[in-house]
């Protein structure tokens, strides 16, 4: 009864704090006050428009920034276009912040049309490099080349090596620079610390251990808690888990070389490349099985969306959920409601997890795809939006959007200078002490949309709904690539 009367009443108190949200944008434009854990002092903002400026914005240069608005909140944009505008130097800009929940699904659209765009787009996981081949994308080129206000790096020397590759791609021939680093995801496995103490479980380090604690979960609780909770109907959120394994068994070095796609023959699970697939979708499917699911995950959690999935777990339905670094802003008021404490645990390492020359495992940390920021080639204001993006790039700023979103962008900045919460901390320590890794590749395969991580479809709900086993998919995969191989080098423009 307890649990439904909290469900309930968090069901109200999220809907009167959006309520309260919609009053507020009708308000005034203010020039003093917190938003989203940001300061306004010295501009003034309109929450409705999104427009921030000092005194006016009469006769100013705009810079218009949209935004996927979810996980990291807005408060990070508001601190740094505030600073930004306080910056001597920038007197003749205003901004218009614009938050859109909606925008990586619509940008393609937007670009396409190129009426109304905005200078500025920081999107989610897309494929970019198609925009930039169709040329709607200004190079960036310039911008990793200068120098940050006031340091002493270019931007190409102070963000992480991978983003240099990543952020390249053909456009009429050439090569250049068109996607910018906005966050480094974190993921991982979320779990109820304030429940771990009161039954005194320990975080696993194997994924034996994992399993071993999933028994102990449900015996402990009499079966009252599921170990998890997951959002079955965004497949996409148990790819933090399968892929963190495959990293661990193939290493950082084999997952590129799986990514390079140079034959078809690294689908092929019966060699190396192939072989550590099929060993992460086995591991994977140890864990959320059809033998298994039903007594370590939490009934009905198939049909949740991620949301409903956090509540659950908020509500002590389950004691871990596989997740990133944004839960805790993207559900801050179901966690505050709630009065638990969460942290992030590295994801178990996997029975053939590589370990390093001393005999210990190689932690990795899995970004997912990479948040990335973008100027069309058709904006108004290319120079300001290039301004802008490199002011970011300043360690004081980076601070900023670690302290106010609990993310962290790919740069060289000391973190540990930022005042976070203990969840975020326990984010932050995975981030530093790990090898990181996100899709990405240079194979024009890949950038074509032809080869993918996973070729014919994302393997997991497949294998939670025994609809499939991880070796016959790893070997449909292998098929329809040797099948389909010199059709996808024709596409793609290469010689075979």
């Amino acid at each position: 009864m307890k649990k439904i009367l909290f469900t309930i009443l968090l069901s109200l108190f999220v809907f009167s704090l959006t309520l309260l949200t919609a009053c507020k944008k009708d308000e005034k434009p203010i020039e003093s006050g917190t938003i989203d854990g940001a300061e306004i002092k010295g501009v003034v903002y309109n929450e409705k428009n999104g427009e921030m400026y000092v005194d006016t914005k009469e006769g100013k240069e705009r810079i218009k920034i949209s935004f996927h608005q979810g996980g990291y909140g807005i408060g990070w944009l508001i601190a740094i276009g505030q600073a930004f505008l306080l910056e001597e130097g920038n007197e003749n800009y205003y901004l218009v912040i614009d938050g859109d929940s909606s925008l990586t699904a619509s940008l393609s659209s937007k670009l396409e049309s190129g009426r109304n765009l905005s200078d500025i787009y920081f999107g989610l996981a897309t494929n970019w490099q198609n925009w930039a081949a169709q040329g709607y994308l200004e190079s960036l080129d310039d911008l990793y080349d200068s120098v940050i206000p006031k340091e002493e790096k270019k931007v190409s020397e102070k963000v992480d090596e991978t983003w240099n590759v990543y952020s390249n791609t053909i456009n009429a021939g050439e090569y250049h620079h068109y996607a910018f680093p906005w966050s480094d995801n974190i993921t991982g496995i979320v779990y109820n610390e304030t429940m771990f103490k009161q039954y005194g479980w320990e975080v696993p380090v194997t994924v034996d251990d994992l399993i071993a604690l999933c028994e102990k979960i449900v015996t402990d609780t009499n079966g009252k808690v599921a170990p998890f909770v997951y959002p079955g109907s965004i497949g996409g959120y148990f790819d933090f888990l399968g892929t963190a394994w495959w990293l661990q068994i193939s290493g950082i070095d084999g997952m590129q070389q799986y990514m390079n796609f140079d034959s078809y023959e690294v689908y092929n699970p019966d060699k190396a490349l192939g072989e550590a697939k099929l060993q992460a979708l086995e591991t994977f499917t140890s864990v959320f099985g059809p033998s298994v699911n039903q007594k370590y995950c939490l009934k009905g959690s198939n049909s949740k969306n991620h949301l409903a999935a956090q509540i659950s777990f908020a509500n002590g339905e389950a004691a871990m959920i596989p997740n990133g670094n944004w839960l805790e802003h993207e559900s801050a008021d179901v966690l505050s409601a709630s009065g638990i404490d969460i942290k992030m645990m590295g994801v178990p390492y996997a029975k053939d997890a590589q370990k390093d020359k001393d005999g210990n495992y190689v932690q990795v940390c899995y970004g997912a795809t990479a948040d990335f920021g973008i100027v069309p080639s058709e904006a108004k204001n290319v120079e300001g939006a290039k301004k802008f993006l490199l002011y970011m790039c300043k360690d004081e700023m980076l601070q900023t959007f670690t302290e106010l979103s609990g993310g962290v962008r790919p740069f060289d900045y000391d973190v540990s200078k930022c005042k976070t919460s203990d969840f975020a901390k326990s984010c932050l320590a995975l981030w530093q002490n790990s090898e990181r890794w996100f899709d990405c590749s240079e194979s024009l395969l890949y950038t074509a949309g032809l080869a993918k991580k996973f070729l014919t479809q994302t393997p997991y709900m497949q294998i939670v709904y025994d609809e499939m086993d991880a070796e016959t998919f790893c070997y449909q995969d292998y098929s329809a690539a040797k099948r389909n191989w010199d059709t996808y080098l024709e596409k793609a423009g290469i010689k075979n």
